[in-house]
């Protein structure tokens, strides 16, 4: 099969996502990364560069934004957001990070492909991506692509569309978010 039907078999995955996500929950998350102090974003693996993408979209937007295990992220606590990916949402490590930061007082949401997973017993805001996670056999969900490539592909791009629904209730233009960007490069 030539690589532009590879293409076009992605897109169309993509637009199953597009199509199942609730609005609501992209509200939910919005409405709490605004009302955050500070924003902490973390994901393991593929999702971790997805989430970083996100990381630094936020920073592009004003907000007060840190990659979890950076070396120079503080302390979270009241007042704070803990977004992370989890695909499954059973990985302990990251059920850990959301139970201590709930601890700590601060909010929590996650990007998910399971709504009713362990880790959202620890969350404030769910937002549930209908694609697989890296163990197809144990989702409800199918893709053509290898574990959770399609999970990854709609993180980055439900982050960016969040982004850029930010901006634009903001009424920011793109010329605000680049007076952000680096410039020693």
């Amino acid at each position: 099969m030539d690589a532009k039907l590879y293409i076009t078999e992605i897109i169309n995955e993509l637009t199953f996502v597009k199509d199942s996500i609730r609005e609501d929950d992209c509200t939910k998350l919005i409405d709490a990364i605004q009302q955050s102090q500070r924003v902490f974003c973390y994901g393991l693996g593929r999702a971790g560069f997805s989430m970083k993408a996100f990381t630094m979209r936020l920073m592009h937007m004003g907000k007060e934004v840190y990659f979890l295990t950076e070396t120079i992220t503080p302390n979270f606590g009241l007042g704070d957001l803990f977004i992370v990916s989890s695909a499954s949402g059973e990985t302990a490590q990251l059920v850990a990070l959301a139970k201590k930061a709930r601890q700590l007082g601060g909010a929590v949401a996650v990007l998910t492909t399971n709504r009713h997973a362990t880790i959202t017993e620890f969350v404030d805001v769910i937002v549930q991506i209908n694609a697989p996670s890296k163990n197809q056999k144990d989702s409800v969900f199918r893709s053509a692509q290898p574990m959770a490539s399609l999970y990854e592909q709609a993180l980055l791009v439900i982050a960016d569309a969040l982004v850029m629904k930010m901006a634009a209730e903001s009424g920011a233009p793109e010329s605000e978010l680049f007076k952000r960007h680096a410039n020693l490069e």
